[in-house]
């Protein structure tokens, strides 16, 4: 299980997101009742001062494998989902593409081909970072806005 920090969600979520933004997070195996291991998942409406809520919110499930949230809002009727609070995610109860409300940002993913549930190599790390590097000088040599960089700590 890795270790989430609270200052660095926040920050994203901040950065991310503008004040009437709805969004969600995922927690994925959290570990509950009898060692078992599920997916939990919430939705917040970023009112631009709540970020630090959101991920103590978030932080109560810890441990979790990963926890991830959408780059782009989503509609704010998902909030009956699960308002401003985690809960076990049911089948289909989260968010999909057709969940998206507008697009933002567009993310590009920079992983290794390698077997599921494996971690990347230090040499696939830096290639992924001279890759995205690459990316960056291309995109802002078109106009591109500067883009905004996360490592998922896996390539």
């Amino acid at each position: 299980m890795i270790n989430h920090d609270a200052q660095m969600m926040a920050l994203a979520i901040q950065t991310l997101f503008e004040p009437g933004d709805t969004f969600e997070v995922r927690a994925l195996e959290v570990q509950g009742y009898m060692n078992s291991t599920k997916t939990w998942s919430g939705y917040f409406l970023y009112d631009g001062s709540n970020a630090e809520f959101i991920v103590n919110e978030v932080l109560k499930l810890s441990p979790a494998k990963g926890v991830y949230f959408t780059i782009n809002p989503v509609y704010q009727s998902l909030l009956a989902r699960s308002n401003s609070h985690m809960s076990i995610s049911k089948t289909g109860s989260t968010t999909g593409d057709k969940d998206i409300l507008r697009r933002r940002y567009m993310a590009i993913d920079i992983d290794p081909v390698r077997k599921s549930d494996t971690s990347a190599t230090d040499d696939q790390v830096h290639l992924a970072y001279a890759t995205a590097k690459l990316i960056f000088a291309y995109l802002i040599a078109q106009g591109w806005p500067r883009p905004i960089a996360c490592f998922s700590g896996n390539g």
